[in-house]
């Protein structure tokens, strides 16, 4: 599951060098003044993975079940059934 979000965060910073390359000075000032990477002292890596994980969640979809018979254009959806959306 992870790999994909992985995936997804190595297309989207490849295809944006400047936001790598503000990442990385981010994290090298930290190891430098830490000896470690630190979360507070990184906060605009912190942003670039929250948004990777907002634009591309681990769970790309959801079950979901009817509460009562629909129709919907014309197509009857019964009572719990279930579908992905």
């Amino acid at each position: 599951m992870f790999s994909n979000q992985l995936s997804w965060l190595c297309v989207t910073l490849a295809d944006r060098p400047e936001i790598q390359e503000k990442m990385y000075e981010e994290i090298i000032a930290s190891i430098e003044n830490e000896n470690e990477i630190k979360k507070e002292n990184c906060p605009f890596t912190r942003s670039v993975l929250l948004e990777s994980q907002r634009l591309n969640p681990v769970v790309d979809s959801l079950m979901h079940r009817a509460c009562s018979d629909v129709v919907v254009d014309g197509v009857l959806i019964e009572k719990d059934s279930s579908f992905q959306g």
